[in-house]
């Protein structure tokens, strides 16, 4: 679709397209708000092999380029620190039984289950894990699980679970907690309970708006006339905007996204945000 839209010059801002290659094909219209899978994975591998100082991981993906790609990050990240990657597997995201591909890896004694994907499958593995004796192995995540639906759907499973998010900047909780509660009032839920992307999807409109208002303009027919290569040009140009993902400012790449990976775990049913040491990159490994 990006290509399409290059070729008709309708610039795009994606809230949650987090593949490193989405800003990396030089497309002039293409910017998004989410984080990289590139730092994503490089922060999952630091913090399994750092702080919780597992050095045995098996890697599973769900062979999309989004779950591959992260995994593949987080495979080779791994490998540099020293840690031993004991299988690289891709699952198929119809199947409902993965205990033939969650079996021969319990004969390797991982230490953690790497799982680059969504929910739907994260929530399959981790029942299915308890069969296979891998109940004590820890299953880390990202972004594509990080939803209330896998606490409901894995249940007692979920517990000790970890997955990554973009972590919320401290000048933005007070915004965050107004937005939702006036998205509660209108709709009844939480915006949480429907997805973990909606403050980035609320910043990719308004950094458009923002551009909208800065080059649209009146004609003498009184028509409002909207240029897209002036738009195009606005919402890469994008700096300083306040938003609730954060500061938001796009490079020449269009990247566009605020704030550093966070690591959560699931307690006692719930997200709970975990410390991340700022010089987690830096740290010596042991």
């Amino acid at each position: 679709g990006s290509d399409v839209y290059e070729e008709a010059r309708i610039p795009m801002m994606s809230p949650s397209a987090t593949a490193a290659l989405v800003t990396e094909r030089g497309l002039e219209v293409v910017n998004r708000v989410a984080f990289r899978d590139d730092v994503q994975g490089t922060v999952d591998a630091h913090y399994m092999y750092k702080i919780l100082g597992v050095r045995r991981i098996a890697v599973l993906h769900d062979n999309d380029s989004y779950g591959l790609g992260l995994a593949e990050v987080v495979r080779d990240t791994f490998t540099e620190l020293g840690g031993e990657v004991v299988g690289f597997e891709g699952i198929n995201v119809d199947d409902q039984d993965y205990r033939s591909v969650l079996t021969p890896l319990a004969a390797s004694s991982p230490e953690a289950i790497f799982f680059g994907g969504y929910q739907q499958q994260a929530v399959l593995l981790v029942s299915q894990m308890q069969d296979v004796g891998l109940g004590d192995v820890i299953f880390f995540s990202d972004d594509g699980v990080y939803a209330d639906v896998f606490i409901a759907g894995a249940g007692a499973a979920a517990e000790g679970v970890y997955v990554s998010f973009v972590e919320e900047a401290e000048a933005s909780v007070e915004a965050n907690e107004e937005f939702n509660e006036t998205y509660r009032e209108m709709f009844g839920v939480y915006p949480e309970q429907q997805g973990p992307f909606h403050a980035h999807s609320y910043d990719s409109a308004w950094i458009v708006f923002n551009a909208l208002n800065e080059v649209a303009e009146v004609d003498d027919d009184g028509n409002l006339v909207v240029d897209r290569e002036a738009l195009i040009e606005a919402i890469r140009g994008t700096e300083e905007y306040e938003g609730l993902t954060g500061t938001l400012s796009c490079d020449e790449m269009g990247d566009c996204g605020a704030g550093s990976i966070g690591i959560n775990l699931v307690e006692d049913g719930e997200w709970v945000a975990v410390e991340v040491p700022e010089d987690l990159l830096e740290m010596e490994a042991e």
